[in-house]
């Protein structure tokens, strides 16, 4: 049974200072990234941060979110997240943990979740939850 686990700016600084965050075989956040969100002045005590996902004691996946506001035509702020990143352990993938962890991620952010540059395989997976729409789609020929 897969279990999801959520750390905001104060559990997420208490997790990457555990040993046990040191000693994980992937490492779902690094240490600096996760100083980045936790000084982030736009993220708030309770935002969700980071979102993993564990199947009895290992972790199989997990989700990063930013924190961030938009502003609309008439400059009115609105709170969001952008998925920054997202791992599923290949020896699990198949098994619905990413569709979990988007869903948990839409839960804790009210469904104000952004994303931007993503692979065909989770351009499916978003249109899968319903809960995404396209604002723009620029065309042409990306060089990695």
């Amino acid at each position: 049974m897969i279990e999801l686990k959520t750390y905001n700016r104060s559990t997420l600084e208490e997790f990457i200072n555990l040993p046990e965050f040191s000693a994980l075989p992937f490492l779902p956040i690094s240490y600096h990234r996760a100083i980045s969100h936790i000084q982030n002045p736009r993220a708030d005590r309770d935002d969700v941060l980071l979102i993993l996902a564990y199947d009895h004691s290992e972790m199989v996946g997990y989700l990063g979110v930013l924190a961030d506001w938009i502003f609309d035509e008439n400059n009115h702020q609105s709170k969001c997240g952008w998925l920054s990143c997202m791992w599923i352990n290949p020896l699990s993938r198949g098994k619905g943990i990413s569709k979990k962890l988007v869903a948990k991620a839409l839960e804790t952010w009210n469904k104000k979740i952004l994303v931007t540059e993503f692979t065909a395989p989770a351009r499916g997976l978003y249109d899968s939850t319903g809960a995404f729409k396209d604002l723009q789609i620029k065309e042409g020929v990306r060089h990695y």
